[in-house]
């Protein structure tokens, strides 16, 4: 136990650990609905030593995290099939290369090549041949063929972009959101957020309590 003790204490002494910003943060829970205000909850933990550095207080978000997680998927999917397509177009090239080095000198085919510089993805993949997705509310549906078919770059980059106008929106409006009762605390010492986990923070039983 004693040397458990001691390594527990090296590590929360450390530079390392102290640097983190979790050492210096705490969770309170069951915050009571009159303290669940910045300043009141700043009136409070402010007394401990450093002060108090930033408060998140925990709102209910309602789809916000469905539109990250969507935005997220998206995004692998806009990645993976984006990658996909560059090899193959790659793999076209390489080919149209092959083919004038057969039936053209060099400075011939360098000429050739440097013309053809501009080139964009749209020259070696036909938009008949475009990656495509089925889209639906559903998502059993309309992997079974059920949704309506979309390009999937086209779509990707559109509903990303929507989602993220609708999350930036929504983080402007923070305050809009319910909040739920339980708030992040981070201090400036580490030696505060220990005192505020230990110290009884409100007058009403069990409120503010469990501090973790």
């Amino acid at each position: 136990m004693k040397g458990f003790v001691r390594k527990r204490q090296a590590l929360l002494s450390s530079p390392i650990y102290q640097s983190r910003a979790s050492a210096a943060t705490i969770l309170v829970t069951t915050i009571p609905e009159a303290y669940m205000y910045e300043d009141v909850l700043f009136r409070i933990f402010n007394q401990f030593p450093g002060g108090v550095r930033y408060i998140w207080i925990n709102r209910n978000l309602k789809d916000l995290p469905e539109k990250a997680e969507k935005r997220a998927k998206l995004m692998e999917i806009l990645e993976a099939t984006e990658c996909k397509l560059i090899k193959t177009a790659m793999k076209i090239e390489t080919k149209r290369r092959k083919k004038l080095h057969k039936e053209m000198s060099s400075e011939i085919i360098e000429e050739t090549i440097t013309n053809n510089e501009q080139h964009t993805i749209h020259n070696y993949i036909p938009e008949k041949k475009r990656p495509t997705m089925r889209t639906g509310s559903v998502p059993v549906f309309s992997s079974l063929c059920f949704g309506k078919k979309v390009d999937t770059i086209r779509y990707c980059k559109e509903t990303i972009s929507k989602i993220n106008t609708e999350i930036e929106m929504a983080k402007a409006t923070l305050h809009n959101y319910t909040p739920i009762n339980s708030a992040f605390i981070q201090f400036n010492k580490q030696i505060a957020a220990h005192m505020a986990v230990q110290s009884v923070l409100a007058s009403i039983p069990l409120a503010m309590t469990p501090c973790y």
